[in-house]
């Protein structure tokens, strides 16, 4: 089964907000998705995940909805393992998003999602936290791996997810 790494931005961490930039690249860094979304008319300001991320209302008014993405990003995703950062995290943000919209999270979820975050930990315990995971950032450090693009854009922590899992498949 192909391997595809995922990663989000978000209006915020609550559970009426949802996803506005989504980016996926497969193990070698090619990119498969990345792009913004507009949200729902329920998201309209997020101004503590803007200064997380740098998305503003203005760089996504223009952009597609997720319904308008819906069955690309589910085609995408389809008979893949699915590894992300924080799979807690992103595939609630997968559903709320969905929710947001009437569209069923099925699609989207009938896959094998796996969490980097907690195999990093797994595997170099030493670093993990209280919950046994660690950040993108220190997943990096403890790998030896370098930042692939921008922190806290969609795409450039996927490439940078990427690069830590391939060191968790080959690590001893």
């Amino acid at each position: 089964m192909e391997t595809i790494i995922l990663d989000t931005e978000t209006t915020g961490l609550s559970y009426s907000d949802e996803i506005i930039e989504i980016g996926i690249c497969d193990l070698k860094g090619n990119i498969l998705f990345d792009e913004r979304i507009k949200p729902s008319k329920n998201n309209t300001r997020w101004p503590d995940a803007e200064r997380i991320h740098g998305i503003s209302p203005d760089d996504v008014k223009d952009c597609r909805t997720f319904p308008e993405i819906f069955h690309e990003l589910a085609s995408i995703l389809s008979g893949k393992n699915v590894v992300i950062f924080n799979a807690g995290y992103d595939t609630k943000l997968l559903r709320q998003s969905c929710a947001n919209w009437l569209l069923d999270p099925k699609t989207l979820l009938d896959n094998d999602f796996t969490c980097c975050m907690y195999a990093a930990g797994s595997r170099w315990p030493e670093y993990a936290n209280y919950y046994g995971g660690m950040s993108l950032d220190q997943a990096l450090r403890v790998s030896g791996c370098k930042r692939v693009g921008k922190a806290h854009s969609a795409i450039g922590d996927a490439l940078s997810t990427a690069e830590v899992w391939k060191k968790i498949l080959i690590a001893p």
